[in-house]
């Protein structure tokens, strides 16, 4: 599974669980509007057994990352160059902390949090598809 770190109008963020779920289905725009926003959907289908646990590894292209207007964003100002990628077995793990780093692009530019559009990551780890709490992710850094 490898998506690219952005942001997403309607639930918030586009990492490993959107990317997942909604690459795996069809019909995507039913699980879009209000009051969902992707969420439960996303949760859901990551923890079918036709998906669940098989997907071994999640890479987050944050080379190039989008703060807004994604998962197609034109605006070229709301791009950067995060300059990392990011490696784990744990996409909620991996998704909160694409979520943090993405909000706080957001806030440093005057936009408002995305906090809480991205409610289908904490539902993953309802779902025991990871962890969500930011005090029991371990974050490892290899600088090359």
């Amino acid at each position: 599974n490898v998506p690219v770190m952005k942001d997403h109008g309607i639930a918030g963020v586009t990492l490993c669980l959107k990317n997942l779920a909604f690459g795996a289905v069809n019909n995507t725009q039913r699980f879009h509007p209000t009051p969902y926003f992707c969420d439960p959907a996303s949760a859901e289908i990551c923890a079918h057994p036709v998906l669940s646990g098989k997907v071994r590894l999640h890479i987050v292209d944050a080379l190039q990352a989008c703060f807004d207007g994604g998962p197609a964003s034109m605006k070229t100002w709301t791009m950067w160059n995060e300059e990392r990628l990011f490696l784990g077995t744990d996409p909620v793990a991996i998704d909160r902390i694409g979520l943090e780093i993405i909000d706080r692009k957001r806030k440093e530019n005057n936009y408002s949090s995305v906090f809480q559009k991205a409610r289908h990551i904490a539902t993953a780890e309802k779902k025991g598809l990871g962890v969500y709490d930011r005090k029991n992710i371990e974050l490892l850094e290899l600088n090359v």
